[in-house]
């Protein structure tokens, strides 16, 4: 048995790591590499040159703990709607930057899963957490082999404001990042459905490449 087929573990890390975006209703995650990965939509953004709007390269977020941080937004994508956040430029902001470097050391980064979803298979056991911060457990599966979203199905309605939030396996893994939730529905037999954009093909290729180098050297200590 590996260890993303574990029985549900404490996934505490994985609350401390989420995000609370502030000014809009949306989550955040931190992954390795230095990165928060949310939903696209959650941030304010241009259409047109597929950047943030002037003066909003910064997106103010509140830690599990209370603290305030602001983020640099680095990446944008749209299709898969997905947004990677990072460090403020140290020069422009050094306390806000100092501020977010004290928190990724103290936080434990929530590491991506690699492993492959089959079409139409089983659904893989996974988790999200609901508005009212309470674990949902549900199952995430692929339409399509090598495609930047999936489905996640469960039998309780997740609730407003998860935007961005993370899907992880049961031992914690980042499968990936809510784009939309939706209500219980009698098509599915009454199950709650969302669309969830997954990281390992929808993130620009020199994020994926330094989450893979930060994880390795993570695996490697």
């Amino acid at each position: 048995m590996s260890q993303e087929d574990d029985p549900i573990g404490d996934l505490t890390a994985v609350e401390r790591a989420t995000l609370q975006l502030v000014g809009r209703e949306g989550r955040g995650i931190l992954v390795p590499g230095w990165f928060a990965l949310t939903a696209a939509h959650c941030i304010d953004w241009s259409a047109a040159a597929g950047k943030p709007l002037a003066g909003h390269s910064l997106q103010k977020a509140r830690a599990q703990d209370g603290r305030e941080l602001h983020l640099r937004v680095l990446a944008i994508e749209p299709v898969a709607d997905i947004a990677v956040l990072g460090s403020p430029d140290s020069q422009e902001a050094p306390s806000a930057a100092a501020q977010f470097e004290k928190f990724v050391v103290q936080t434990e980064p929530v590491p991506l899963s690699y492993s492959s979803l089959k079409p139409y298979g089983r659904s893989r056991p996974a988790s999200v957490l609901g508005h009212d911060r309470r674990w949902i457990t549900g199952g995430v599966k692929a339409i399509r082999e090598q495609q930047a979203s999936v489905v996640f199905e469960t039998e309780e309605w997740v609730g407003s404001g998860v935007s961005g939030g993370p899907i992880v396996t049961l031992a914690g893994k980042l499968i990936a990042v809510v784009s939309h939730a939706s209500e219980p529905d009698a098509r599915h037999g009454d199950r709650c459905r969302g669309s969830c954009a997954r990281p390992i093909f929808s993130l620009p290729v020199w994020v994926l490449e330094a989450i893979r180098a930060s994880q390795k050297r993570d695996d490697e200590q």
